[in-house]
């Protein structure tokens, strides 16, 4: 098993957590396809979770993701 499978085992076991304890989630990952996947064994709705596709080598990008998830949540409280 290679370290970056581990990692997002890691990931997902993590966000698994946080959305069973009621936490809102802002998900950013380049693979739009995972993304999609992951929100779906998630299983929360819209309300709770967002999705955007995001290179975080571009500053600008990062900084609209982080925007975009206080306007629509208030707040940013944990970045992993």
């Amino acid at each position: 098993m290679s370290q970056l499978t581990v990692l997002a085992r890691w990931a997902s076991t993590l966000m698994q957590l946080f959305g069973q304890a009621g936490c809102k989630l802002a998900l950013a990952d380049r693979d739009e396809a995972g993304l999609k996947q992951t929100i779906k064994e998630l299983g929360l709705g819209e309300d709770m979770v967002s999705m955007t596709v995001l290179d975080i080598t571009e500053d600008a990008a990062v900084e609209a993701f982080v925007d975009t998830v206080t306007a629509k949540f208030g707040r940013l409280d944990i970045a992993l």
